[in-house]
C-alpha cells in the first residue's frame, strides 16, 4: 500500500508459495520496520541508497502548530504531545500562541526514531502560506494549517536497508 510521501507498508501475497512473502511496491523508497536501537520498537528504513543532503520525502511534512495547551488538553492527547512533537520555535510557530506552541509532523517527523548523537536524518524549514483564503473574510481560513512542505534531508550518505535518525533534543 502507497502512501503519497514514498512511505508504504508491506503486503503479503501468499498465492506463490505456502511462505509468505513481503512484497514493496518498486515507487516505495521508505517503510517501517523493527528497529535496530534499544527500545526503538518501530523505526523508519530507506529501501534505497541515499547520498548526502538528498532529499527524503517526496511531498514535505504538514505543520501542525498545537499552541498553548491547557492541563486537560495536554492530559488528553499527552501521548502525541510528549511523544511526538517538536519545539514550536524550530518550525515557525514561536509567534502562534500566547505561552507555548508545540509542532506535530505527522510523516517521517513522528515516524522515525531520534538520537541525540549519530543521527542521519536534518529537517529543513517548513514553507508559509494560507492556500489562497483570506484570513479576515473566508470561513476556511481557521480549517488549515499554514505550515507545510517541510522536507528531510540525509546529513550523510546512506546505504539501502539503513535506519532513518533524526536529531533528538533533550530537555529539562
Amino acid at each position: 500500500n502507497e502512501s503519497s510521501n514514498g512511505i508504504c507498508s508491506s503486503s503479503s501475497d501468499q498465492s506463490v508459495s505456502p511462505i509468505q512473502h513481503n512484497r514493496v511496491p518498486d515507487e516505495c523508497t521508505l517503510v517501517m520496520a523493527r528497529s535496530g536501537l534499544e527500545n526503538g520498537g518501530w523505526g523508519l528504513f530507506t529501501l534505497t541508497p541515499r547520498i548526502k543532503d538528498e532529499v527524503l520525502n517526496n511531498y514535505g511534512d504538514v505543520v501542525i502548530q498545537i499552541t498553548d495547551p491547557n492541563p486537560h488538553t495536554a492530559a488528553g492527547m499527552s501521548r502525541l504531545v510528549w511523544d511526538y512533537v517538536w519545539e514550536g520555535q524550530l518550525l515557525s510557530g514561536h509567534y502562534e500562541g500566547f505561552q507555548r506552541v508545540y509542532s506535530a509532523l505527522p510523516g517521517i517527523g513522528s515516524l522515525a526514531n531520534g538520537r541525540t548523537k549519530g543521527y542521519n536524518v536534518v529537517g529543513g524549514y517548513p514553507t508559509e502560506g494560507n492556500l489562497g483564503l483570506d484570513r479576515d473574510s473566508s470561513p476556511g481560513a481557521g480549517a488549515f494549517t499554514h505550515y507545510g512542505n517541510y522536507t528531510w534531508t540525509a546529513s550523510q550518505d546512506l546505504d539501502a536497508g539503513d535506519e532513518l535518525s533524526l536529531i533528538m533534543v533533550e530537555t529539562g
